[in-house]
């Protein structure tokens, strides 16, 4: 259902409550100021009834009363309950119950009270006062509850016809005012669906309203603005992955080529496939590298971490990198703490020492010494290589940690490599809750940091 029903329907259903609601408390709300209005007036007749027996404007008699001609409720009684003084309206026989005498006597009260004769019932006031001579009497006086009758009479018609009126006039305001506020969302919301989201200057346009309409245009906007950019790096991973590729197949498919021609001696097919094994060991390691980049860009890079000494691993990847340092004439040298327990996947991490090491010897030039160092810090555990290359090249050393970056000086050796190592040390670092730093040295070539916690962060 459409917003804009919704909540007409729920304004709907919330006025006809306060109508079905308020109506009985302004009811009650309009009783009681009538009924407080009716009592006022009684007290200030019960005053001037008083005034006039006291200036003996009204006389009273021990004998027979005889009828007062006003036609308003007044009578007069000793605490015997004797009539001293009463009007037609009232009638000859005393309106106080002798339980009412009793109390009267000592304090005003208040009553309804109905004679057959009368159509409504009168609102009663009984007082006790005494007299200049010391003589106690009681003072009734009483009037017709009619006006509160028909007011409330009145209003239970008005609000009978008032009510459906507020209704219809809430369901009314409540469908043109959404129409005018959902006006401006829904021009956004046409405006968005005509945008192509491969076109990267596509932007809303923010509404200079300073309010949520405007910061949903923006909201919006930057979210754009982030999928065009994922989709930006996607374009450029499978471009990249593409040529990457496709420089070894082509390889491959030259070597195939090369060993199906007549004539070929033992030693050449054996040479050729040789170079096919190589070329099929680069497509591998590519593919390899591919997916964890893939996995890591889907959040599905699962670690398995367990403590492990992080002074033998590096030691264990040294001792892999042994032959080709000694191909280069390049010397390790380790600077590490004893012992270094630290929460890794053993896999993952040998990776990233891997990388770092080789990046470093494909850097080293011949005769060099490649320093190694593993240490605790508060902590943090630290492994930095430091190499006496040319470092990084100021235009690439911003990028060198992204994918498919590769300095000019990384093809002058045959392990110039796909400009994946470093991303990928990247991405299992930060996978381990660490951080990467890099730069040049102060005096020749530069260095590759990276800290992570020492503590179990699963």
């Amino acid at each position: 259902m459409p917003i804009r029903w919704r909540i007409t329907i729920a304004i709907v259903i919330i006025t006809t409550l306060l109508v079905i609601i308020g109506a009985p408390l302004f009811e009650a709300s309009l009783s009681s100021a009538i009924g407080s209005t009716l009592k006022r007036s009684l007290q200030r007749r019960q005053y001037r009834v008083e005034a006039q027996i006291m200036s003996h404007q009204l006389n009273l008699s021990d004998k027979p009363v005889t009828l007062s001609q006003d036609q308003s409720v007044i009578q007069v009684n000793t605490p015997a309950n004797k009539l001293l003084y009463t009007t037609a309206r009232a009638g000859l026989e005393s309106i106080l119950s002798p339980s009412q005498l009793t109390i009267a006597s000592q304090r005003p009260i208040w009553f309804e009270y109905k004679r057959p004769q009368w159509l409504n019932k009168y609102l009663i006031l009984a007082s006790p006062i005494n007299t200049k001579r010391g003589k106690q009497i009681i003072i009734l006086v009483g009037t017709s509850t009619d006006p509160l009758v028909d007011y409330l009479s009145q209003t239970n018609k008005d609000l009978f016809i008032v009510g459906p009126v507020l209704v219809f006039l809430a369901a009314v305001g409540a469908w043109l005012l959404t129409g005018a506020v959902l006006k401006p969302v829904e021009k956004l919301r046409a405006e968005a669906k005509g945008i192509f989201v491969l076109d990267n200057k596509a932007r809303l346009a923010i509404p200079n309203t300073k309010d949520e309409l405007a910061d949903l245009a923006l909201t919006f906007n930057e979210l754009l603005e982030k999928v065009q950019i994922t989709l930006d790096d996607q374009r450029r991973f499978v471009a990249a992955a593409s040529h990457e590729l496709r420089t070894p197949l082509s390889a491959l498919k030259a070597e195939l080529e090369l060993a199906q021609k007549p004539n070929r001696n033992p030693i050449e097919l054996a040479k050729a496939i040789d170079e096919v094994a190589i070329r099929v060991d680069d497509l591998i390691n590519l593919a390899q590298s591919l997916l964890l980049l893939a996995q890591s860009d889907e959040d599905m890079l699962k670690l398995s971490k367990t403590p492990l000494d992080l002074v033998s691993l590096v030691v264990s990847s040294l001792g892999s990198q042994k032959a080709k340092a000694e191909q280069l004439k390049v010397d390790f040298v380790l600077h590490a703490d004893p012992e270094l327990i630290v929460w890794i996947d053993p896999i993952r991490f040998r990776q990233v020492v891997d990388n770092l090491v080789d990046n470093a010897l494909n850097f080293a030039p011949v005769g060099s010494l490649i320093e190694i160092l593993v240490q605790k810090v508060d902590d943090q555990a630290i492994v930095e290589v430091r190499d006496q290359g040319v470092g990084f090249s100021p235009e690439i050393i911003d990028q060198a940690l992204e994918r498919f970056v590769r300095t000019p000086n990384s093809t002058n050796r045959k392990s110039g490599g796909t400009g994946l190592g470093l991303s990928i040390v990247k991405v299992i670092v930060q996978s381990h809750k660490g951080h990467i730093e890099l730069g040049n040295n102060k005096t020749q070539g530069a260095f590759i940091k990276v800290t992570l916690p020492i503590s179990d962060q699963k």
